[in-house]
Parts: C-alpha cells; sequence; structure tokens
C-alpha cells in the first residue's frame, strides 16, 4: 500500500500501486503523466516543486511515530480513513 500526501491540505490518499500514488499526485497538481512514462519518474522530477509526498506504509507509520501525541493522533487519524476511503 502507497499513500500520497499533500502537505499542504494535509489529505492522504491510499493506493495499490506506486504508480498510483505520483499518477494521482500529478493529477491534482493539473500535470499529468503523459501516457507512456513511468509516473513515479515524472513525479520525481517535480518532486521539488510540489506538495506532495509519496510514502509506503512504513513510511506512514514512522511519520506517525515522530509526530507529538497530538499531531500523531491526528496523523493517524488521517492514515485510517484514507484506508478506509481505498477499501470502500
Amino acid at each position: 500500500m502507497y499513500f500520497s500526501v499533500n502537505t499542504l491540505t494535509q489529505a492522504i490518499t491510499a493506493h495499490k500501486y506506486l504508480g498510483s500514488a505520483a499518477k494521482h499526485a500529478l493529477n491534482e497538481l493539473g500535470t499529468p503523466a503523459p501516457f507512456q512514462l513511468d509516473p513515479v519518474k515524472v513525479f520525481n522530477e517535480t518532486a521539488g516543486n510540489n506538495p506532495f509526498v509519496l510514502q509506503n506504509i512504513s513510511d506512514a507509520f514512522e511519520s506517525i511515530s515522530e509526530s507529538d501525541d497530538t499531531a500523531a493522533q491526528e496523523l493517524a487519524a488521517s492514515y485510517k480513513k484514507a484506508i478506509d476511503n481505498f477499501y470502500d
């Protein structure tokens, strides 16, 4: 499982594949990846200029563990919501 995280809005979306997470982030930025190009590569080339972060599930747990108590609870709730939405 992978997540696209908008660091400005704190919106988190769960995805089955890293490529899907990259496509989502690029679409949200208004710059979808061309059809035949690797969306992760395109995302990485724009990573310095956008508010999105792509994370695997391990990274998600690490970001929760490094947060203070209140932030960790809010972050955990956001990841839970993203996962619930993924499986609905």
